[in-house]
């Protein structure tokens, strides 16, 4: 899928699901979980663009995690409003399926822009159990960190994106 294309259907996700807030009954729950369907369907959108303007390919990665997490958190609030009998399921069917695919995609560019992962760009190379750098090569070679020229804490970074990853591959609990 070209990235216009996504950038234009994650816009029109958020627009669809702004209509149908606007549209659920004005009891409390409908109120409560409109409103986080609204938080997190408006921004998958958002989180796709700051995506799209990362400044390195693990930071791109790590927005798309997010995209992905937020989806799926519309899916499920959508579910909720079928299951609680507060929405018809055929109306939340279209939307519940949109945000399924826009979970799948972002799944298939997270795994595509794993695998062109470059460690000497400035990435990662969790699979090998390299450490992780956060700028760029100088900084790689130095161990040390441009803020405060400390040693840099590479384990805990490592950690932090293999628990990243984890998840985006669903090898985490829920």
């Amino acid at each position: 899928m070209k990235q216009m294309d996504l950038k234009l259907r994650t816009k029109r996700f958020a627009l669809d699901v702004i209509r149908f807030v606007e549209a659920l009954p004005k009891d409390e729950t409908c109120r409560v979980l409109g409103r986080q369907l609204l938080r997190s369907g408006t921004s998958v959108g958002a989180n796709y663009r700051s995506a799209k303007r990362a400044k390195s390919n693990a930071d791109s990665i790590h927005k798309m995690g997010t995209v992905e997490e937020e989806a799926d958190e519309s899916g499920y609030w959508l579910e909720l409003l079928s299951e609680s009998n507060k929405c018809p399921g055929k109306l939340t069917e279209p939307l519940l399926n949109e945000a399924n695919e826009l979970v799948a995609i972002t799944v298939a560019s997270i795994n595509t822009a794993r695998k062109s992962f470059n460690p000497k760009r400035g990435a990662t190379n969790v699979e090998r159990g390299k450490s992780i750098t956060v700028g760029t090569n100088e900084i790689l070679n130095r161990g040390r960190s441009a803020v405060s020229g400390s040693a840099f804490p590479a384990p805990s970074l490592n950690e932090h994106f293999q628990r990243h990853f984890d998840r985006v591959e669903g090898n985490l609990g829920a």
